[in-house]
């Protein structure tokens, strides 16, 4: 007997209704086209004479497989054969499986704690009778994640270097909160160094720290330490802050590197992230 969903939602909820399926005796070609036809990442293939078991290919199974046999298609002599061989290709001899099948009945969260334990990107969801109706994806998960929680919303970004402890940079995010008010946070900045140790002993592991009134993030890199002040931590904003670190490493990794190489002695007024901000926005 399945549970009451804990949120009140379960998978035919918010699944893709509809699945896009092939037979094992189709060749791979089939497949490619499908997926291209049909802007999918997946495609279900069934056994004609074992209904009971479904099988998958996606778009990683299809890099697998052309790395693989790389050196297959380059011995060929001309690109002509190397189609030829293509051509011969079924989708049996690239599909997984049999493929696990939840019953469209699931709680939500069961669905998500099987596709994070499993380290599944996408789930199939059956009927009463097993068979496939519908797709989770963890873009459907993630969406839904949205809908669900607060986004939170950031309060104070800081950029704090490693080794010195420095605020290479910063910036507020609320008119309202000034300097004074920072104090009450916890001496957020002020104490700064501190929260990089605490990161730094824990070897990286350490990603959140909550407080009384507001929570605190952290994203660290070779260099730097990116700190951001939130009034709720949401997955939205951890998003957030990994392409915002993506892209602050990208544009000063080169100027960072040189501090540490000349002993942190030029000045810091070149990290600024004020176009970068937006990524909040």
């Amino acid at each position: 007997m399945t549970r009451k969903p804990k949120y009140g939602l379960i998978a035919a909820d918010i699944a893709h209704v509809g699945i896009y399926l092939l037979e094992k005796s189709d060749l791979l070609l089939d497949v490619i086209t499908l997926m291209e036809r049909k802007h999918i990442s997946a495609v279900v293939i069934e056994d004609i004479q074992d209904l009971s078991s479904y099988y998958i290919v996606s778009h990683r199974d299809l890099i697998h497989f052309f790395a693989k046999r790389r050196k297959m298609f380059e011995l060929q002599d001309n690109p002509g054969e190397g189609y030829e061989v293509l051509k011969k290709i079924h989708a049996a001899e690239i599909m997984r499986g049999p493929i696990e099948i939840i019953s469209k009945s699931t709680p939500i969260d069961e669905v998500v704690h099987l596709m994070n334990r499993k380290g599944y990107k996408r789930v199939i969801v059956g009927n009463d009778e097993g068979q496939p109706i519908g797709i989770i994806s963890t873009k459907d998960i993630i969406a839904w994640t949205k809908e669900i929680l607060p986004k939170g919303t950031p309060m104070v970004l800081a950029v704090i270097e490693n080794v010195t402890g420095l605020i290479l940079s910063k910036h507020v995010f609320r008119d309202e909160i000034s300097e004074d008010y920072l104090d009450l946070l916890g001496g957020v900045l002020t104490a700064i160094e501190g929260i990089t140790d605490e990161v730094m002993q824990n070897s990286g592991d350490l990603r959140f720290i909550e407080k009384d009134f507001y929570d605190i993030m952290l994203e660290q890199t070779e260099f730097v330490t990116i700190i951001l002040v939130c009034d709720e931590s949401s997955i939205e904003l951890r998003i957030e802050l990994q392409i915002f670190t993506r892209q602050f490493m990208h544009l000063f990794k080169d100027a960072l590197r040189l501090r540490k190489k000349m002993g942190y002695i030029q000045a810091i007024d070149k990290f600024k992230i004020r176009n970068l901000i937006g990524i909040f926005e």
